[in-house]
Formats: C-alpha cells, structure tokens, sequence
C-alpha cells in the first residue's frame, strides 16, 4: 500500500530565544542545536539568521537536505524559522543546549512535513542512510548500508595533491598507500574506512606517489602546514629532518622536536600545525626544506592512528573542533564495534509486499546490536527484535530472526596420558597453550598452531619429540559459555617412525626355537624351510687343556688341543688372527 505521487509538505520549526544579557555580552553567550546525534558548535545568541543557518546546514544529520533560516525580533527576543529543504517528511524537533540560566530557548513545530513517498531512510543506532529510493534493488539497499559504515568528513579535510597541496593521504587505495610506514588498518578511518597504524614517519621525501616517482624534499616556504586526524596516545611532539639557509647563506642539515598537543583520548582528533613558523624559532634562517616527519608513542606504548594526512599552503580550518563536529562518524564507532560484510536479497511477494533480507557479519566477533529503523515514519509498535512503521497507508516491519552470536567465554581442561591441563581460557594465545600442554607428564615438546576465530576457536597440536601414534586427547568443556557448544577433538595425521635403510633385524619374526642366521656380505638371507636347531651336549665338543702356552709360527711350535667330543673332519684352529694348520685329530 504505498503511496506514490504524494504531495510534499517541507518542515517547518521555530526557535524562540530569549536572553537577559547586556547587549554588548549578547555576542558571548552561547547555546547549540542538535538533530540525532549531530550538533552544532557554540552559537551566540545574538547570531544572525545565515549564521543559525550555516550551523544547521553543517549537521550532518540533516544531510543531504538542507536548511533555510528567517529571522525576526520583538519584545519577546528572537525568533528563528526554520523551513527544511526536503522530500523525506516529518523531522524530529531540533534540540537546544543553553550555557547560561538567563538565556530562555523553545522549539515548536510550525508545519508538519509530509514526504512524497519516493524513498526510505535506514537508520542504525542513530545515524541514518542516504535516502533509498523507494524499491530499490538489494545492491542499492546494500550499497546505503555499506557507506554507512564510513566516516564522512566535511570537504575541507578532503583535498588532492595540486599547486597548493604538496601531499595529501586517506589511505583509501587498499592496492597503493605511498605510506612506506605503518600497517595499514581496515574498519577504522577518520574519513573513509582506512587509516595508518603506528605510522612513525608521516612523511619521508622517499615516499612514492600514486603516479609514480618520489615526491622529495617539500618547500616549507610554499607549503608550511601540516593537517591530519589522529586517535590514541602520542607524545606531545612531531620530529622533523630538514635543511635550511643559516644567516650566513650555508646550507645546513637538522633534526629537532616541535612541542604540540595532543589529546589523549581513544577517539578521533583533527590536528593543524605550522611547520615553518615553529622551525624559524628554534633555527634562524631561511629556504626551509622538510625531508622527514615523524610521531611517537607515549609512554604507555599503545597503538595510535592516523588519517588524512596532508602538507599544504594553507590549514584545511581554522577550527578544529568544527571538523570534528562536521565529521559523520560510523553507527558503533564509540563502541569499538564495526561491520565486516553486509548481505541483502530482495524478495518480492504476489500481495505487493517487498521484503529486504539483510544479513550483517560483524567484524571481531562484534555482538548485541540494535534494531534498525525507518526515519521519517512513526513507529507504532517495537520490541527487541521487531519494530513497526506506518505513514499514511504504507508499513514497514523491521524484525531480527537471529542475533548475532556472542564470542565464546570461560575455560577448559585437556587430558592425556593420564594427566590434566585444567583451566585453559577460550581465548588462549597459541603460545600458552603450548606451555599448558608441554607440563603434562610425557607430552614432550609440541608445535600449537591457532586456526580459529573468537566464534570458533580451534587450534592444531603437532607432537615434535614423541613420535608414534598418540591416544586421542580428551576436553572438558563444562565451563565454557555460549550459544551451542561443542568441542571436537579430530586426529588429522597418525603418528608413526619413519626410517630410512631398514636392517635385517627389522624383518626377524618370533619363533619357539633357536634360529639358523646366514649373512651373505653383512645381508641376511631369507630361510627356506625350517631354519631351527637345538642345542645338543653330545655334539658340542669341550676344550680341557692348551701346551704350550707360548710359541709362535716363526718357531714352527706345535700346539696340542685336549678336549672331547672333536670331531675327525672339519677342524678350524684360529690362535688371534693367525690360523693354524691340523697336523692330526683324535
């Protein structure tokens, strides 16, 4: 039952201001203006209509429709009209923060706006999508929910390398940074998606431009600012390698330390510096050439950011902050979760009724989402997991089948051999798991590989000093929570010896009686038949007695053997190495 070909009704709202300050203080006493989660900076109450105007219009909330702003004063104070430039409907009321008890601020809708019908607006936690048009296929639905994911930033941070931009960097290109420094980091931009890790140099001369070559040695007299976002914990200074003109003309090559602030905190900052100005303080001269600009971590070694980073003729703003307040952050930012990958189907029933099926994968094992919703429609009905719109005849119905699924907690044992690991997190790193596992009696040394994620954690245990096939190791998952767990212990490869050159007494089979051996060249020969004997008294002969006990062959010495049970034939007489010829037996 949607409607189509509605007429528009643009929103209309008014402020009404009111304040007992001295008419030369008016210009210092502020208040903002909200719209979701969007808000302007400090706006004095004396500000004029294209100033309250300009303020709205920056709030990225509203985007991509606009404002226009009338005003008028009485007796009463000011009073503000607000008209909305847009298609999308009924807009909430504007909210107002005052700084000052004598200043008296109300909002109060004029005209309801009514929307054409010719799209939807999704929203998540707060922050909305463009407006979709109205049976939009899923990739267009997909492609709305993708680039929400994104931090959006005013157009100012968003430059292009020119006559007046000696170096800019969003570190968009996944295929080219030009960073040469740093990691790379996806899900975590200031604007974008991407943004630099750790990234010590923000500069080196040597740095390659997406087109090719170096960019070499900037001109701080052509381009002395430096601009860029930053998040985490830095140490209040930038180092810079440069050259310089002392007074007397000499070309001359320095390393220093500019002292900067930072702000510590765990969310994204905007920073404008001049370099040039700074390095005249410190060195007295001239034609000042950057060749190298580095940051550090504090003292707490933690991870930091950076994006949009750029070396310029002029700052990007003059204020800071507003970059900051102009900026559209993605929906869980503050909450350190983000969006792997987003899914969406289109189906479309006999009855006229369109469904979008969505499905979200959430990045690290990410959880405990909130519902999406419809901007510009009013919610009639709502539980965790449904809510439902209407305006005029057409309804829409958000429900969530499933959740996503939390990561896995508590811990487990492993047994072996008799022995136990007990107490072993889910989340336990390779490196202690191999600790764990190499402390149970006769486990030897092992190899842990990690093959998991936080969803399903798994691991791969390969024996590296005991070789031979292992019993199959036994888990107690009991103190494990989560959704359907289920521990498996899987043997991916029998352990065995691998010899190389096999003797023959690999090849010797058990058998009740004695065996006859016969070796051909050191090489055991195969029996055929029956190859056993028994030991036998009577044909074993016995030596009693040797004469003499000395002599030599030299001398021609006769040696007599006594003894029983010689044999007439056959006798073999061997006296050390030397073997001696049988003159007679008896």
């Amino acid at each position: 039952m949607w409607p189509s070909r509605v007429p528009v009704v643009k929103e209309v709202q008014n402020i009404s201001i009111s304040s007992h300050c001295a008419s030369h203080l008016c210009g210092s006493t502020f208040f903002k203006l909200s719209y979701g989660h969007a808000q302007t900076g400090p706006i004095p109450v004396s500000a004029s209509a294209s100033e309250m105007e300009a303020a709205l219009n920056n709030l990225w909330s509203i985007k991509p429709d606009t404002v226009q702003v009338t005003k008028q004063e009485d007796g009463q104070g000011s009073h503000y009209t607000i008209t909305f430039n847009s298609d999308r409907g009924d807009f909430a009321a504007l909210h107002f923060e005052g700084f000052s008890s004598n200043t008296n601020i109300s909002v109060s809708e004029v005209t309801k706006g009514q929307s054409n019908m010719a799209t939807f607006t999704l929203s998540w936690a707060g922050v909305p999508t463009a407006p979709i048009a109205f049976n939009a296929t899923g990739s267009e639905v997909q492609s709305a929910l993708e680039n929400l994911m994104k931090a959006d930033c005013p157009a100012e941070v968003l430059t292009t390398q020119g006559t007046n931009v000696k170096y800019f960097n969003d570190f968009e290109n996944s295929e080219f940074t030009g960073a040469q420094s740093g990691t790379p980091e996806s899900h975590s931009g200031f604007c974008g998606f991407r943004s630099l890790k750790n990234a010590d140099a923000l500069f080196r001369e040597t740095f390659t431009k997406e087109s090719g070559g170096q960019y070499g040695p900037v001109s701080l007299n052509q381009h002395p600012v430096l601009c860029f976002g930053y998040k985490g914990l830095l140490r209040d200074e930038v180092g810079l390698k440069f050259t310089y003109s002392d007074s007397s003309g000499q070309t001359r090559a320095a390393t220093t330390q500019i002292s900067t602030l930072f702000n510590k905190e765990d969310k994204w900052s905007y920073k404008c510096m001049d370099l040039q100005s700074a390095l005249q303080t410190a060195f007295i001269g001239s034609r000042y050439s950057l060749q190298q600009l580095y940051l550090y971590k504090d003292n707490s070694g933690a991870d930091y950011y950076v994006d949009v980073v750029y070396i310029g003729k002029t700052p990007t703003t003059m204020n800071e902050n507003a970059v900051l307040l102009k900026r559209r952050p993605p929906p869980f930012e503050s909450s350190g979760k983000s969006i792997k990958a987003f899914s969406v189907t289109k189906q479309r029933s006999a009855a006229s009724e369109i469904t979008y099926n969505i499905v979200v994968t959430p990045l690290d094992c990410a959880f405990d989402f909130p519902l999406m919703e419809i901007s510009f429609m009013q919610m009639t009905n709502s539980s965790e997991d449904r809510a439902e719109f209407v305006n005029r005849a057409a309804a829409v119905t958000v429900t969530r089948p499933h959740r996503a699924t939390p990561p896995l907690s508590g811990t487990f044992d492993v047994e072996i051999y008799g022995s136990r690991a007990e107490g072993l997190s889910v989340n336990i790193s390779k490196e202690d798991l191999k600790y764990a596992l190499e402390g149970i009696s006769g486990m030897g040394q092992v190899n842990v590989e990690d093959l998991g994620t936080c969803r399903l954690p798994s691991w791969s245990v390969t024996w590296l000093t005991k070789p031979g096939a292992q019993p199959l190791m036994k888990v107690d998952d009991s103190s494990v929570v989560g959704n359907n767990v289920n521990f498996v212990v899987q043997e991916k490869a029998k352990g065995g010896l691998l010899i190389r050159g096999m003797t023959g007494d690999f090849f010797r089979v058990w058998e009740e009686k004695t065996q006859v051996e016969v070796y051909i060249n050191g090489i055991p020969s195969n029996c055929s038949g029956n190859c056993s004997f028994q030991w036998s008294d009577e044909k074993t002969p016995f030596v009693t007695g040797i004469s003499p006990s000395q002599g030599s062959s030299g001398l021609g010495t006769l040696l007599t053997i006594t003894g029983t049970g010689f044999s007439m034939e056959n006798a073999s007489i061997m006296v050390g190495n030397s073997r001696c010829v049988t003159e007679e037996v008896t």
